[in-house]
């Protein structure tokens, strides 16, 4: 990392510096952590301690980055030659730079490796160990605890509940659970979490360049009596054409066995849609896909479970004296459209990572575009 570089305001850090046909892909950081790209003209002459200096000579006067969603707008680029853009890579630079993360300093891009791309592909799911760090998870525990405390003061309904009504088929046991869905417009923290590179560059490996939120849930399985879910797929809530939709679930505090951690079947994605039973929650049937014959995913705080829409999957009752606490964000292509309109939220349509190809979204909430599903085939 080049720190120190920029003379007019020493609150900016110079992140990374990378050259390519004659030009300079320059990253900084703001005070308020925000990741700027800027391109530069390069002579031959000149090295990175020489482009280093020219940043913090020039900085201010260089204009951001804005590409254009298949190339290079070039009245937005600055010390650009227009004849010499198609120099320029298509992708937007920041993709290609090692850059500060949202929530911790000294962060590169976080891809998974082939092997980790090897075992979703044949299992359909893969546990990404300490994609945030402990201290982190701690932070994001005490958001949702706060936001579960501050809604349940505003007496807003459904938030504690007893989960899906099929719960009472594995357990006789009391059961509770509190959720929230579109945790984003409750703290900002979490809206900087569903960005974080960390999450969607792993993601990336197994979706695509471009990834769509569908929703996101927050769980808390509170201690002793944290409500179980009957084994499942997540495709007969929200179904899409091409089947890129898959979970990430974020674990903020450790989830071993006895607090009911997710419990998957290994290959079950290559099954493809399967019926399930309607009664208290789409389930599959109890007898036939015993939870406690599944395998489990103990997790620690700062793991990331991915797993297919299609992968079965379900979870005990935390039986534990410690809450389960995790976040579930639903992501997809967003080429990949619904074949139905159901399980539409407030926050369907935000874009985490790459573009939407299809523009398929308007300007007001209520667009109709949100609503478009795939044709009938």
């Amino acid at each position: 990392m080049h720190k120190g570089y920029n003379t007019h305001n020493p609150l900016y850090s110079l992140l990374s510096i990378r050259t390519r046909s004659g030009f300079a892909f320059v990253c900084f950081e703001s005070p308020r952590l925000s990741v700027m790209c800027y391109i530069i003209r390069v002579t031959k002459s000149r090295t990175k301690t020489s482009i280093s200096d020219a940043v913090a000579i020039d900085g201010h006067r260089l204009q951001p980055y804005q590409g254009a969603a298949d190339g290079i707008d070039t009245t937005r680029l600055h010390h650009i030659d227009p004849a010499k853009t198609s120099q320029l890579p298509t992708r937007h630079p920041a993709d290609s730079f090692s850059y500060r993360g949202f929530m911790t300093k000294g962060y590169t891009q976080s891809r998974l490796s082939s092997e980790e791309q090897n075992f979703y592909a044949e299992h359909g799911y893969l546990l990404a160990k300490s994609v945030f760090s402990r201290d982190e998870a701690a932070h994001f525990h005490n958001e949702a605890h706060q936001i579960a405390r501050r809604l349940q003061a505003a007496s807003i309904e459904g938030v504690s509940n007893q989960g899906w009504a099929a719960g009472a088929k594995i357990t006789d046991l009391p059961r509770q659970l509190l959720h929230c869905h579109n945790v984003q417009y409750h703290s900002a923290a979490f809206s900087r979490l569903i960005c974080d590179p960390r999450l969607t560059d792993r993601a990336a490996d197994i979706i695509g360049p471009n990834i769509q939120l569908h929703h996101s849930k927050m769980f808390i399985k509170p201690p002793a009596k944290g409500a179980p879910f009957p084994m499942h797929q997540d495709f007969p809530y929200f179904p899409h054409q091409h089947h890129t939709m898959i979970a990430a679930i974020i674990h903020f505090d450790d989830a071993p066995i006895e607090k009911g951690c997710v419990r998957v079947v290994p290959g079950s994605h290559k099954l493809g849609p399967l019926e399930h039973l309607h009664d208290g929650g789409h389930h599959l049937p109890i007898d036939e896909y015993p939870i406690t014959e599944a395998t489990p995913c103990p997790a620690e705080a700062g793991d990331v479970l991915f797993f297919s829409y299609l992968t079965i999957h379900g979870s005990g009752l935390n039986e534990s004296s410690e809450a389960r606490t995790t976040l579930l964000l639903q992501l997809r292509d967003p080429a990949d459209l619904p074949t139905v309109v159901t399980h539409v939220s407030r926050g369907q349509g935000m874009i985490l990572h790459g573009i939407d190809p299809l523009a398929n979204s308007g300007p007001s909430p209520d667009s109709a575009l949100r609503l478009k599903v795939a044709p009938c085939t």
